[in-house]
C-alpha cells in the first residue's frame, strides 16, 4: 500500500505485479475467491463506486440476517453475499420477498425458501462449496460455524478422525475421491457413505444442487440437533435416491 502512494493495489500502474502470480494457489478461504475481480472493480470504477455496492450489499446481508436466518445459515448468507454479483444478489432478494405465502411460514421455512433460491443462483455461476470429509454441505451444517473442512483444525475430532488423517496422507480432499470403497472410521455410517457413494457416482456439483433443491421444498440436514431428514436410512440406495428425489 506504499508503494507510489497508492491506496489499493489496483490503482497502482504496475498492477498486477509479480506479487499477483500466484495469488490464488496459496489461499483456500472461499470469500478471497473474488479478490481479482474486486481490484479491477476499483481499478475500472474508482473506490467511491467499488464502496457504494459493497455499502448495497451489506444491507442485503443484513435483510438476510434479520428476516431469514434461522440461526444456521448465517455462514451461507455472508459467503452467498460475498461471492454472488449485486445484479444476483438483487434478484435472489426480488424472489425471495416476492413468494405470495412468505407471510404464514415459519422461520425456519423461510430460511429454507431463501438459502434455496441463493443456492441456486451460485450453482449457475459453478461456485464451489467445500464439501468436508464428514460429508456435510458447509452451508447446510450447524456443528461449528467457524469450520473450514477437515483440513483445517478447527473440528473437536480431528486428531481422532480416522478419515481425515487417511485422506491427508492419501493426498485426496475427501474419501469420495478415493478408488477404494472401504467403510472405515465415518464411513461405517450410512449417511456419510451414501454422500461418498453420490459424490463417486454423480459428481460433487450434482451433490451440491440436490441439495439446494431439497431445502427449497422443506428438507433440511439439522432438523433437531445434529439429527435431520438424511440421517433416518437403513439402505445406502434409498438414501441416494432420496437425495435425487426428495421423496421417500
Amino acid at each position: 500500500m506504499e508503494h507510489r502512494g497508492v491506496e489499493y493495489c489496483g490503482q497502482c500502474r504496475e498492477y498486477p505485479c509479480e506479487k499477483y502470480e500466484h495469488i490464488d494457489d496459496f489461499d483456500s478461504f472461499i470469500t478471497h475467491s473474488n479478490r481479482r475481480a474486486d481490484l479491477e472493480k476499483v481499478r475500472q470504477f474508482g473506490a467511491e463506486a467499488y464502496h457504494t455496492e459493497q455499502m448495497e450489499k451489506i444491507k442485503i446481508l443484513d435483510i438476510l440476517l434479520s428476516g431469514y436466518n434461522d440461526g444456521r445459515k448465517k455462514t451461507l448468507f455472508c459467503v452467498a453475499v460475498n461471492l454472488l454479483n449485486l445484479q444476483e444478489l438483487r434478484e435472489a432478494l426480488r424472489e425471495i420477498e416476492s413468494r405470495p405465502d412468505m407471510e404464514i411460514l415459519t422461520l425456519k421455512e423461510k430460511s429454507a425458501f431463501a438459502a434455496g433460491v441463493l443456492s441456486e443462483i451460485a450453482s449457475r455461476r459453478k461456485f464451489e462449496t467445500r464439501i468436508r470429509n464428514c460429508k456435510m454441505w458447509v452451508c447446510l451444517c450447524s456443528e461449528n460455524e467457524k469450520c473450514n473442512g477437515c483440513y483445517s483444525d478447527n473440528c473437536p475430532d480431528y486428531t481422532q478422525c480416522e478419515n481425515r488423517k487417511c485422506s491427508m496422507e492419501k493426498e485426496l480432499p475427501g474419501c469420495y475421491a478415493c478408488e477404494m470403497g472401504c467403510k472405515r472410521g465415518l464411513l461405517n455410517k450410512i449417511k456419510p457413505y451414501g454422500f461418498t457413494l453420490f459424490i463417486k457416482r454423480y459428481g460433487i456439483e450434482n451433490l451440491l444442487d440436490c441439495f439446494g433443491e431439497n431445502e427449497k421444498r422443506g428438507i433440511l440436514y439439522h432438523r433437531k440437533g445434529i439429527i435431520g431428514d438424511y440421517d433416518d436410512f437403513d439402505d445406502v440406495e434409498k438414501l441416494i435416491e432420496f437425495i435425487k428425489t426428495g421423496k421417500r
